[in-house]
């Protein structure tokens, strides 16, 4: 009962009292088993979650934090606990909260970005989902990913495309200029 699952029972006779003592050994014994596998998983999942690049945010049906793993406190700057808060008083951005309220609402994925950060802002793909599919919600589950680089590198793109243009666009003009001047040239000479 104190969680001692090493200590065992020393049945001293072969009567009713020794064998609920064999029994209490066996139940201890397949506890301690079943503790160590969940603690094993436990530890598994803490390290793939730790490891992961992306922010990860798990809400229960009432909208508290259940879970959010070392990359979603960086890119959200969350210091402190954040277990058994509701949404709104941990992050405090209205957009993640709608996504993730659309997300709890709807059978299908959500997926959303949004700009977080003052003086440094970074644009967030958001991808969120109510788990289980099916039967009865048990939660919300949301995967984080920084994509303000991606976007800055679209945007330099979109610009040099159109620099390009305007800078090729000049000489085609002045090309096609002079190639209309020879063609009125030749058909005046003939």
């Amino acid at each position: 009962a104190r969680g001692d699952l090493e200590q065992r029972l020393r049945p001293r006779s072969e009567d009713e009292l020794g064998e609920m003592a064999e029994a209490i050994n066996d139940m201890a014994e397949e506890l301690g088993l079943r503790l160590a596998q969940v603690t094993a998983e436990k530890e598994h999942l803490d390290a793939v979650l730790t490891g992961m690049v992306e922010g990860v945010l798990v809400l229960d049906t009432n909208g508290c934090v259940t879970l959010a793993n070392p990359r979603l406190r960086e890119l959200l700057s969350l210091w402190g606990p954040v277990g058994g808060r509701k949404l709104l008083e941990v992050v405090r951005h209205p957009g993640i909260d709608d996504a993730l309220q659309a997300a709890a609402d709807s059978t299908e994925p959500v997926v959303s970005e949004v700009e977080v950060g003052d003086r440094a802002p970074r644009t967030i793909s958001i991808h969120a989902a109510a788990f289980p599919q099916e039967g009865h919600p048990m939660g919300t589950v949301a995967v984080f990913h920084d994509v303000t680089e991606l976007r800055r590198l679209e945007s330099v793109r979109r610009d040099f495309v159109a620099n390009a243009s305007h800078e090729l666009q000049t000489p085609l003009t002045a090309i096609r200029g002079f190639a209309e001047t020879l063609v009125a040239n030749e058909l005046s000479r003939e």
